[in-house]
């Protein structure tokens, strides 16, 4: 898929567009993002090796109070280290 992904992205950059790839993470334990953490950042460096560019993770939506706990807790674990 790696090959791939660069070719298209090759094909694109050489017509003047440059084109993201994004993946729908779809691992339930997700939804707590401080779960098994570790796993989760390999994951998504082997997507990012691949040559995804977005990466887009199915947040619980039951009420705010979940989803707010959620954004902080990715927020914490992915994106503030």
């Amino acid at each position: 898929m790696k090959a791939q992904i660069a070719e298209i992205r090759a094909a694109g950059r050489a017509r003047g567009a440059e084109i993201d790839f994004t993946m729908v993470y779809l691992d339930t334990t997700i939804r707590d993002p401080r779960r098994e953490a570790d796993r989760h950042r390999e994951a998504f460096a082997k997507l990012e090796a691949q040559g995804f560019t977005w990466l887009v993770i199915n947040p619980p939506t039951a009420d705010r109070a979940r989803m707010l706990d959620f954004l902080a807790g990715f927020g914490e674990t992915y994106i503030g280290r």
